[in-house]
């Protein structure tokens, strides 16, 4: 699961993939890296009420470019469970 939350400080949200923290330059090359070995190609996205929605799609966009062939976006009350 990829995850946004409102920056502390900073104008970038906080980028978490699998509850690790993941720098924004290094997204495309992370998601690679995970999803080469998987067979399937399927991430999802969390992302806070107050992260804007342009950092969300370019995530999406960022998964596809990196071989994710399904994005699904997970609502924040499924993310807590």
């Amino acid at each position: 699961m990829i995850q946004l939350a409102d920056a502390k400080s900073g104008d970038l949200p906080d980028l978490k993939i699998n509850q690790q923290s993941v720098q924004w330059t290094e997204l495309q090359m992370q998601l690679r890296d995970i999803f080469q070995a998987r067979a399937a190609k399927v991430a999802f996205v969390q992302g806070e009420d107050e992260v804007d929605f342009e950092y969300v799609a370019y995530v999406i966009d960022t998964a596809r470019a990196a071989g994710v062939e399904r994005v699904g976006l997970l609502p924040r009350e499924m993310a807590a469970r």
